[in-house]
């Protein structure tokens, strides 16, 4: 089976087996006008969040942020949905700093985690749908930005002081069974690729820029899943340049096991330049090594995680020895 077919089972059997949901909430929930086995009634959306990351409802409404294929103001029904995976995993730390030191410490070497002074929750180690501050993209609509939709986001940020006393923002992109193997194809109108120009090609162009121009040429960037790490990676840059924090970078969480997202290289220079992954691809377009990292989401997963039992269970076909 694809990584996807296993999620798909895996979430029918944790709807039913979870006491979390009730026997009505067992069924198959309609989804893009079909009844899905891995979808919850739509009625029971709000239930997709897990009991400890219900919270994200009310912090998304407060900033104004969408959820992908949303109901009634909440999340998806929908039980594969990496939006509703990322606010399961980080919605239970924004206020457990020990928890986020416990889970990422190693890998960005973490020291003291930080508020995210957030507008909507300043306290909160955790911020999602981050845009930064003072349109760095040139993305804005009449100047101001919709955190999670129109530009730029990353699905979620900490800041933290690392292990060498620097102050470390670091931009998350979540997946889950997202992969686009012969997929990915952006719109190319000529207006819309006109549009994408203007905004990132100077940025590409300046010398200061993150990302390598010697790896693969420029209008590969224009698919994806590798176009939305380029927009992250120049947002991570120009935050960093505009004083967010000394270091500023890209943190790509997702599933070990997913070999059709890793796979995903939709152009040949990226599968010659990445060796057939796309993590490695990534790194390699880095000028600045130490401003993209690699997170598996199967570590979440683990006998000694810090996320919920809830959260083990219902995840646990991300890690090999599940």
């Amino acid at each position: 089976m694809t990584f996807r077919q296993e999620a798909d089972a895996a979430q029918i059997n944790w709807k039913q087996e979870t006491a979390t949901l009730d026997d009505c909430e067992r069924r198959a929930g309609e989804y893009r006008g079909y009844a899905r086995d891995f979808c919850v009634p739509r009625a029971a959306a709000r239930k997709n969040l897990l009991p400890d990351a219900h919270g994200a409802i009310d912090y998304f409404a407060a900033a104004g942020i969408p959820w992908h294929d949303g109901i009634d103001c909440g999340p998806s029904n929908h039980l594969c949905s990496s939006q509703v995976q990322c606010a399961n995993a980080l919605m239970p730390m924004a206020g457990r700093p020990d928890a986020i030191e416990r889970v990422f410490g190693d890998a960005l070497q973490i020291a003291t985690p930080l508020p995210m002074c957030d507008p909507v929750a300043p306290g909160a180690f955790v911020a999602f749908e981050s845009i930064g501050d003072g349109n760095p993209l040139g993305e804005w609509k009449n100047g101001v930005g919709t955190r999670g939709a129109h530009n730029t986001s990353a699905d979620a940020a900490l800041r933290y002081i690392d292990t060498a006393g620097r102050e470390v923002l670091t931009l998350i992109e979540w997946k889950y069974t997202e992969q686009y193997v012969g997929a990915g194809e952006l719109q190319t109108s000529t207006t819309s690729m006109a549009t994408r120009d203007a905004r990132y090609r100077r940025l590409f162009d300046d010398p200061d820029a993150p990302l390598r121009h010697d790896v693969i040429p420029y209008d590969d960037f224009y698919v994806e899943p590798v176009y939305q790490l380029f927009r992250l990676s120049l947002l991570a840059w120009r935050l960093e340049v505009a004083g967010a924090a000394d270091i500023v970078r890209v943190l790509y969480c997702a599933p070990g096991r997913n070999a059709e997202l890793w796979a995903s290289l939709n152009r040949e220079s990226h599968a010659g330049a990445g060796n057939g992954h796309l993590g490695d691809l990534w790194r390699n377009m880095q000028r600045r090594p130490d401003r993209f990292e690699i997170f598996d989401t199967a570590q979440l997963v683990g006998t000694n995680a810090a996320t919920s039992a809830e959260f083990k269970c219902r995840y646990a076909h991300m890690a090999a020895d599940r």
